[in-house]
């Protein structure tokens, strides 16, 4: 007996969300189910994300505040032909895979089709220095929609059931984890841990989109607090004028790569790197931690949030005691004094943090929220 569709969409075009809509797509085939994917034909490595999951059904999209106009503008002819598709389909379920500015629109016309959906809720409010701050209120339009909610985390979890109504139609709040993404269209070198010995000074990375949440400051008091030991902090990502900008070019251990990485060159930053910090004061969970893991790197982080969930300390990562640069300062300190320590650590997270097994188990706790 063939398994019942199930629509999964997000679109998004920069960014984690149309990646993680994607790889929950071919999870879920590989799982034996039959998923359409729907990504924005304006997302970033849109080609092979598609690629991953057969069946389609794409939209148009552009970039920025102009792209959302003519997104919004074309709005009514997207959704009568995604109607026209759903209602041929007859899926079982859908999902929101991260929700955007019009997916409250979507989830209006999936109630009207009597849709079940499933909202994956990435986080519930805005951290220090994020600028999008209308796509949570707007999501929780769409979590009123849903028949259930899943989370990366259970701080997450806790934290959805804390802030009250509105929550899902369903009731039912499921927390699971955050999967390492496979880049399988990517056709990246293998991951591998660093070497045993190393050769130079510990290379340390800071990633991502870097936003005041993430602690940079916090990071660079740790560097300054380790002055004279052979350690080389790197911070790689896109930051929006950062008040640490002038501080960080005046330290002579400390290189700056301030873009937009798209995904090769992330994961190129990641590789390059002994290991990955993240300093950060707040945080529902993190998709860099599973994707640095799996890449071999060791994590030392902060035990905020949802991180601390992430990472089992002094198995495949390290968590400080406290969120503070003190704390930090100690553990980078530890790797160098005992060089062989972050290839140990990153050989265990390259062995604990498979992209294919982890989506595998992400998708055997969401199956039972579609049927």
């Amino acid at each position: 007996m063939a398994q019942p569709a199930v629509f999964v969409w997000q679109w998004g075009r920069r960014g984690a969300g149309p990646r993680f809509a994607a790889e929950l797509a071919a999870a879920l085939a590989a799982a034996g189910a039959r998923p359409i994917l729907s990504l924005s034909r304006a997302a970033e490595s849109f080609e092979g994300l598609a690629g991953l999951c057969p069946d389609g059904h794409h939209v148009a999209g552009g970039s920025g505040l102009a792209g959302l106009a003519l997104q919004a503008g074309r709005l009514p002819v997207t959704l009568a032909r995604l109607s026209g598709r759903l209602a041929a389909a007859r899926p079982a379920a859908a999902i929101c895979a991260m929700p955007g500015y019009l997916d409250p629109f979507v989830a209006a016309r999936l109630g009207a089709l009597r849709i079940p959906l499933v909202t994956v809720v990435h986080d519930m409010r805005p951290h220090r220095g994020d600028r999008h701050h209308a796509v949570y209120r707007l999501q929780r339009r769409v979590v009123a929609h849903s028949r259930a909610v899943v989370t990366l985390s259970r701080f997450m979890a806790d934290a959805l059931a804390a802030a009250g109504p509105p929550g899902p139609a369903g009731g039912t709040v499921v927390p699971l984890f955050h999967p390492p993404f496979a880049f399988a269209d990517l056709d990246l070198p293998p991951p591998a841990a660093p070497p045993a010995a190393r050769d130079g000074p510990l290379r340390v990375l800071v990633t991502g989109r870097i936003r005041g949440y993430k602690g940079v400051e916090t990071a660079l008091d740790a560097v300054a607090a380790l002055a004279g030991r052979p350690l080389a902090l790197r911070i790689a990502g896109a930051a929006d004028d950062p008040p640490w900008l002038a501080r960080a070019r005046a330290m002579d251990d400390v290189a700056l790569r301030l873009e937009w990485l798209d995904e090769r060159a992330l994961v190129a930053e990641i590789d390059a790197a002994d290991l990955v910090l993240f300093a950060y004061s707040e945080a529902t969970q993190s998709g860099l931690v599973p994707l640095c893991q799996a890449r071999g790197r060791a994590v030392v982080a902060t035990p905020v949030g949802g991180i601390a969930e992430q990472v089992e300390h002094g198995v495949d990562g390290m968590l400080a005691a406290r969120a503070d640069a003190g704390a930090l300062a100690a553990l980078l300190a530890r790797f160098t004094d005992e060089p062989a320590l972050a290839g140990r650590l990153g050989a265990a997270a390259l062995a604990r943090h498979r992209p294919q097994p982890a989506w595998a188990r992400f998708v055997d706790g969401l199956m039972p929220l579609l049927g």
